[in-house]
């Protein structure tokens, strides 16, 4: 089996103002699969911020669809992306009303203020109809999601799907940091609200899918290519002309 691993993601524009403000965030670009030099702030130094960015630096400034998953022995990455380029032209966007930074657990990530059911229903599509190219969990994978201490429904959804916060434990959310510890978390906080302010409390259009690759476990997961959603089918709408690709 390959090593390369798979993700379906959010991930805005690539000369989207959002993007570009993230890839300095982060230190690096998924795009040019390249560094990005990185700022310094008053309370959190450069280096500081490169160690606590590591982690998700290596995705890529994402939200995440469909988890990274190996590609089933009977399919191809161009399969892949036809089946994607389909989906995402039958789809409508949908929309976050206000963009605001939160901790989740010791990370810090940029979501929604509020949930959206639009949102929550392209998120589980897009897991359940691109479902046949992911290849089933191996023992060490899934030994290693087992880690988290995951709720028995959790673990159902996991064994399903091969990710178990997918459905209703999905939660729309762009990774900005790693884990972060506690007397470090009011400068990281300062500093994004700072480096993000333009974005927060402002609207986003979820209005494409991206294709993400990483070619193998040391590598950076880097974008393949990007998908607008441009058709006139909402989330959740299934109409007989879709293939409908899920197992």
């Amino acid at each position: 089996m390959s090593e390369a691993r798979y993700a379906i993601y959010y991930a805005p524009d690539v000369l989207s103002p959002l993007t570009l403000t993230a890839e300095s965030w982060l230190g690096h670009s998924a795009w040019r699969n390249a560094g990005v030099q990185q700022p310094d702030f008053n309370d959190l130094s450069r280096n500081t911020l490169c160690d606590l960015t590591a982690q998700p630096r290596r995705y890529g400034f994402h939200a995440t669809l469909k988890a990274p998953f190996r590609l089933a022995d009977d399919r191809r990455e161009t399969e892949l992306i036809e089946a994607i380029l389909r989906f995402a032209g039958r789809r409508q966007p949908a929309r976050i009303d206000s963009l605001t930074l939160r901790w989740i657990g010791s990370f810090l990530a940029l979501v929604p203020a509020m949930q959206s059911d639009a949102l929550q229903d392209l998120a589980m599509d897009v897991v359940s109809h691109l479902d046949a190219f992911r290849a089933p969990l191996n023992v060490g994978d899934r030994a290693r999601r087992m880690q988290a201490d995951l709720s028995e429904h959790q673990v159902t959804l996991l064994d399903r799907w091969g990710y178990p916060y997918v459905d209703d434990e999905f939660r729309f959310h762009m990774t900005l940091t790693g884990r972060v510890d506690a007397d470090q978390q009011d400068a990281m906080e300062v500093a994004a609200q700072q480096h993000f302010a333009d974005f927060l409390d402002r609207p986003l259009a979820i209005d494409r899918l991206t294709l993400f690759k990483q070619a193998s476990p040391e590598k950076f997961f880097v974008a393949v290519r990007s998908f607008p959603l441009n058709g006139d089918h909402a989330a959740g709408d299934h109409p007989k002309s879709l293939t409908v690709v899920n197992g």
